[in-house]
């Protein structure tokens, strides 16, 4: 649209354009494609930062289980700090349907005290987990 109006420049003029509202709407436009390129080299960076932080998080739960396997085997004849291990370890991670949660140490955790657990009705046969 812009290079329309520099086409038929002489044709607005006479009309009253003047220069400088051709020139405020080129330095607009350039404006614009910098802001717009500026918010894709945005998104660029956060996704690469995004994978760089799931490569991270997935290297520190990796260390971690190595760390849980050598304190159980560690703490296998002290009960007391094999209990405290695992009590300091267990981490609830977000909710999941069904009242359990997940567990950044121990994968999925049974549902808290709080939520009712109906007991199994005798003769069903029910999922196994």
């Amino acid at each position: 649209m812009l290079e329309e109006a520099e086409e038929r420049k002489a044709v607005l003029i006479t009309h009253g354009l003047v220069e400088p509202v051709l020139q405020k709407t080129r330095e607009s436009l350039d404006q614009l494609d910098a802001a717009v390129e500026r918010g894709a080299q945005g998104r660029r960076r956060h996704i690469e930062a995004s994978a760089a932080l799931d490569v991270a998080t997935d290297q520190a739960v990796q260390q971690v289980k190595i760390l849980d396997g050598y304190n159980r085997v560690r703490f296998v004849e002290d009960p007391e700090r094999l209990a405290g291990w695992i009590a300091v370890s267990n981490i609830i991670g977000p909710a999941l349907s069904g009242g359990q949660s997940v567990s950044r140490s121990r994968g999925t955790q049974p549902p808290s005290p709080a939520t009712p657990v109906a007991p199994p009705t005798p003769g069903t046969i029910g999922p196994a987990a």
